[in-house]
């Protein structure tokens, strides 16, 4: 069996902090105790900023799992307006996704 979705989001979530990066969850409260959804579906569940990359979306699933239509279409939409969005199914391949993202913009400097 595959590690579940909150274990792997908990890892990249504690994998940002140490590493100053802001990072929240995206569309989500609780009420009574218990979690709700808010907002559109499909949306990445968290926001970061990312030190050489910028702000990021983050959508985690469990090992093995597949992105669901609404997710995988929200995704495409994003990126096709110019949004970064990593899909990670581990810590290891969020690391992998951020390593070429900041290799890909070195060099890269905002011009005012």
């Amino acid at each position: 069996m595959g590690v579940e979705e909150n274990r792997i989001a908990a890892d990249i979530v504690q994998y940002c902090r140490t590493r100053h990066w802001p990072i929240t969850r995206h569309q989500s409260g609780t009420m009574q105790g218990g979690r709700m959804k808010l907002g559109a579906s499909g949306w990445p569940d968290y926001i970061l900023v990312v030190k050489g990359i910028g702000t990021v979306l983050l959508e985690t699933k469990a090992e093995g799992k597949e992105l669901s239509d609404p997710q995988a279409e929200r995704i495409a939409e994003l990126r096709k307006a110019g949004a970064v969005v990593i899909v990670a199914d581990s810590l290891g391949q969020f690391i992998f996704h951020v390593k070429g993202l900041t290799e890909s913009n070195q060099g890269w400097r905002m011009k005012y």
